[in-house]
């Protein structure tokens, strides 16, 4: 639990503050392969953002952050919104820690 938990932590700080990305922090490669993590809401959820230094309200049903890829820290909102999330260099650590961790109780 606590493996998730700090997972969950890393992964919540990428949302701290998002921007639009820029030409070169996404990836036009269509057979480039990546990792995300997504969570779908069966009813909407308002959440607050700060995209480009503004406040933004969004009613989410999905979410996805890149956590292995070219473009790690990348978050797609509602499949359409694309945005650029902090850099943060444990997100990928703590989801390798993560896989771990599943592996290991798989085994037991």
């Amino acid at each position: 639990m606590a493996v998730l938990q700090k997972f969950l932590l890393e992964a919540s700080f990428v949302l701290s503050d998002l921007h639009t990305p820029t030409p070169s922090e996404t990836s036009t490669e269509s057979l480039v392969m990546a990792t995300k993590i997504q969570a779908n809401f069966p009813q909407p959820k308002r959440m607050k953002f700060m995209v480009d230094n503004h406040s933004l309200n969004l009613d989410v049903q999905s979410i996805q952050i890149e956590v292995e890829g070219p473009n790690v820290g990348q978050v797609i909102i509602n499949q359409t919104i694309v945005l650029q999330g902090l850099e943060n260099p444990n997100l990928q650590p703590a989801f390798q820690e993560l896989l771990d961790a599943l592996h290991n109780s798989e085994a037991k």
